[in-house]
């Protein structure tokens, strides 16, 4: 029975979906309390509907009663420019939400073919036009305004006005495309905002928490090498912990926008029902309900027509979604069970993203563990399991691998065959080397790590998958707003400039704050940038000159048994390295060549040429070329990991939360 939705019943729907939020969640880095409450700070994403107006007032009523404690709403209202009219549809339905009391603001979408350019540096180098698909384009385009709109205005939660019949049109669309699993668990109450991976404050990043900077097994160190044949080896020796020096803290990135949809559990009608008894404003779009235009708009007449049978009404559909929602739930859970008892931890290194996983040999476990699961059932978990492991190295988003892809892999790491041979291989943007486990130096006593049987394997090294040729990701770092005026203007300057937060090879972000101190002004008006870029074998020889004889500081020789340590085989050449590049003198008037200079291994606080300013700020560096003094400082994050795979996986996690400024 359709009835109204009272701010009431509004806010204890709304609850339910951020309380339904953590056990969905895996990134979400906030403590669990937090989420018991309502967020403060509210965005809105208003169409003109009756789904997003219904939305706004309720969420004006909750701002105004104080319901849930005190809130704060701004709307959104996006002008798409895609045709003449959007402008004035914007302006009325702005006009309609600042009559209701409600902080509005206007997104006015650019279409220019350089706006992705712009905002997302990880693409920079791309030179893509506007898609064919208008609509996809106006999506990404829509949230990537709607995210940065939030992130300039502190807020972390934007509500959408889907209801429960989108999800059962959405559930069945999947059904009829030959989804399965968790696909039909329907449109998620809470989840990341998509469309803005790149964008720092508002995709997975904007605050972080601290974390050793190695997670290493606590009685014994794995000492690793590599080579570039697919066969690696690992020696332990007593980790003496209370003699060596604690590694230095790594920050891993959190925060950002979080999408959230209170109306899931209300049809349609309930809504509609509500805009008439609160004479709410609102468009229609017949668009809407041409079936001949988009899928959903089938699905859509289908529906309303009866045309469907039983066992796909809304009733049928919407009991398949909460079985899928509960089989979702399950295996996660059974996924962490997995983790806890036969995977563990032996070293993560994130300042070269670098794993070394032990998976135990425990038979009776994986027996007793499958007896009581399908077939099928305990494949997925398996994947499952798998797929958080490659998660913490890859340079994919999230999920973006499908549990299938895991399948033909699952045997030789959980069960491998007592005679089957171990070989590299690559899975989930992630390679997989076998370690071959090697007798310890006698110098240092002997050494062993429990359940590791030298014969049987059971260890890997997981490393982000080499690059292919010719498409290393090499990224510029632009300046930020605050120091967009051109570097000739402030050749004198004696304040830091800094860059923007730029995500290298989806797994680091960065950020330069640099000074230029100039005594010849000869140059362009951009006389320096930078740029990051994986280390390459050309990049030694040049190391080996900065590092010669008569040369202060590290030698070339500890440089190798830094490498080696912290990033052994081809695991080095997936480092970033920080050069600096300047114009060349030797060009000709309007000539863009450039020289590039090696500043540093910045994950490792490793100088490649220059002087480190003081001893006690291992991150900042003075570099001199020609008349140019620059003194530089780089800051750098960890992409956001689910630090609970960790966690069950054995890793110490005491953390501190901070706001990244």
């Amino acid at each position: 029975m359709s009835k109204i939705i009272t701010p009431a019943l509004f806010a204890e729907h709304f609850r339910r979906a951020w309380l339904g939020a953590r056990g969905t969640l895996r990134y979400d880095r906030r403590d669990q309390n937090d989420l018991i409450q309502l967020p403060r700070r509210i965005g809105l994403a208003v169409s003109g509907g009756a789904d997003s107006m219904c939305l706004a007032f309720l969420c004006q009523r909750l701002e105004q009663l104080g319901v849930h404690g005190s809130i704060s709403v701004t709307a959104f209202v996006v002008d798409h420019k895609a045709r003449q009219e959007s402008n004035h549809e914007a302006k009325t339905v702005a006009g309609w939400l600042r009559d209701m009391g409600l902080e509005t603001e206007i997104l006015e979408l650019d279409w220019s073919p350089s706006l992705d350019n712009r905002e997302n540096p990880q693409n920079s180098d791309s030179k893509a036009a506007i898609p064919t698909a208008f609509e996809t384009h106006a999506r990404r385009l829509r949230f990537q305004a709607l995210g940065k709109a939030c992130r300039d205005r502190e807020i972390e939660t934007l509500l959408l006005g889907h209801h429960q019949d989108d999800t059962v049109e959405t559930t069945i669309w999947r059904l009829s495309t030959g989804m399965r699993g968790a696909g039909l668990a329907g449109i998620q109450g809470v989840a990341r905002i998509p469309e803005c991976r790149g964008l720092f404050g508002v995709s997975e990043s904007g605050s972080s928490i601290v974390l050793p900077g190695r997670q290493r097994n606590t009685s014994v160190e794995a000492q690793v090498r590599a080579n570039n044949k697919g066969r690696a080896t690992v020696t332990f020796v007593p980790n003496d912990n209370n003699q060596s020096a604690a590694p230095a803290a790594v920050s891993i990135a959190t925060g950002g926008v979080y999408l959230c949809r209170p109306f899931l559990g209300f049809p349609k009608e309930n809504i509609l029902k509500t805009c008439r008894k609160f004479e709410i404003p609102y468009v229609t779009d017949p668009t809407n309900f041409d079936p001949t235009l988009t899928p959903r708009n089938a699905v859509r007449s289908l529906i309303s027509s009866g045309a469907l049978p039983r066992a796909l009404q809304s009733p049928s559909i919407l009991s398949l979604i909460k079985a899928s929602d509960n089989i979702l739930q399950t295996s996660n859970q059974l996924a962490d069970q997995l983790l806890s008892s036969k995977c563990r931890i032996i070293d993560l290194n994130l300042k070269s993203g670098m794993l070394v996983v032990q998976f135990l040999e425990l038979p009776a476990f994986l027996d007793s563990f499958r007896s009581n699961l399908s077939e099928n059932r305990a494949t997925e978990i398996e994947c499952l399991a798998l797929r958080r492991i490659t998660e913490l190295i890859s340079s994919c988003p999230a999920n973006q691998f499908s549990l299938r892809s895991f399948e033909p892999f699952i045997s030789r790491v959980f069960s491998p065959k007592n005679d089957q041979p171990r070989h590299a291989f690559t899975l989930g943007g992630v390679k997989f080397m076998p370690l071959d486990v090697t007798p310890s130096p006698p110098s240092s006593g002997p050494a062993a790590l429990p359940g590791v049987n030298p014969r049987k394997g059971g260890l890997w090294l997981l490393s982000r998958q080499p690059f292919f040729k010719n498409r290393a990701p090499v990224t510029n770092l632009e300046m930020s707003a605050q120091s967009s005026a051109p570097i000739r203007a402030r050749s004198n300057m004696t304040k830091h400039s800094r860059t923007e937060w730029t995500l290298w090879d989806d797994r680091f972000w960065f950020r330069v704050t640099f000074s230029l101190n100039k005594t010849k002004v000869n140059d362009p008006a951009n006389p320096v940038s930078f740029v990051l870029r994986p280390l390459q074998t050309d990049d030694l020889q040049q190391v080996r000159k900065n590092f010669g004889p008569g040369k202060r500081g590290l030698t070339y020789r500890s440089f190798q048994d830094k490498l080696l340590g912290d990033a052994p085989g081809d695991v080095r050449y997936t480092v970033p390295v920080l050069a600096v590049r300047f114009p060349s003198k030797s060009g000709s008037k309007g000539d863009n060549e450039e020289v590039e200079h090696l500043l540093a291994l910045p994950t490792f606080d490793v100088l490649l040429s220059g002087r480190r300013t003081r001893s006690d700020r291992p991150s900042e560096m003075e570099f001199q070329h020609g008349g140019t003094v620059l003194t530089v400082k780089w800051e750098w994050m960890y992409k956001e990991i689910d630090t609970e795979t960790v966690r069950l996986m054995g890793g110490p996690l005491k953390a501190e939360n901070k706001i990244v400024g």
